[in-house]
């Protein structure tokens, strides 16, 4: 199975290039995790959840970038209630900037399970409430996102929000379809002429599917 990036999980890369690196029990979970991408031995991923349980009692300032872990074991091994109520108990503020990451990840993982029980209602549900909370960021920081969106190149776009665009127009494609998704980006872009990651968002979108919602890596 191809592994891929999702637009949730792009947001999470900062925050994970900053998870602790030093304890021997990091050593253990890492290295069950990662013989599960070169064994598909699903077993590792047991192995690597107890041991990832252990340093978040070790590291407890490491919690959610051990939960990211966690989450993605989870999504592999299709166990979203898991997911939802191991990772989820406590708030936690991510980013200052942007108080709504833990919820919209919580609300991706209510989707992948209504999805997989064939509650597409369900699903959409939790997808308009991504769409609702990074469309009222938006609008509330029209000015940022405007700096922003008139960049030469996608890199240009620091700190997540490319990946909030994209995770928006991903949640759109499923819900309205991806015409709908396409004609709102051509809007967009239609205000922002130098909007440099059109064609990369739009790429994204159009190769975007139901079975890549799924999927929850870094």
């Amino acid at each position: 199975m191809m592994m891929k990036r999702t637009p949730i999980a792009l947001i999470l890369l900062f925050i994970l290039s900053c998870a602790n690196n030093g304890t021997g029990t990091k050593n253990k979970w890492k290295y069950y995790y990662d013989k599960y991408f070169s064994t598909t031995d699903k077993t590792a991923l047991d192995s690597a959840l107890l041991y990832i349980d252990e340093e978040m009692k070790e590291n407890p300032k490491e919690k959610w970038s051990l939960c990211c872990y966690k989450l993605i074991i989870y999504s592999i091994k299709e166990e979203y209630d898991k997911a939802l109520s191991s990772c989820f108990n406590d708030t936690i503020v991510i980013d200052e900037r942007f108080p709504f990451y833990q919820e919209i990840i919580k609300e991706k993982f209510q989707a992948m399970k209504a999805q997989s029980l064939n509650d597409y209602e369900g699903r959409n549900r939790y997808l308009m409430e991504i769409m609702k909370t990074i469309g009222n960021y938006m609008k509330q920081n029209g000015l940022e996102m405007a700096n922003l969106l008139d960049k030469q190149k996608t890199k240009d776009l620091k700190d997540g929000h490319f990946a909030l665009l994209l995770n928006y127009y991903q949640c759109k494609a499923i819900v309205d379809g991806k015409e709908a998704a396409f004609h709102s980006l051509d809007s967009l872009y239609a205000i922002h002429k130098n909007m440099g990651c059109h064609d990369d968002l739009f790429d994204l979108i159009e190769n975007y599917t139901e079975d890549d919602l799924m999927e929850f890596f870094i």
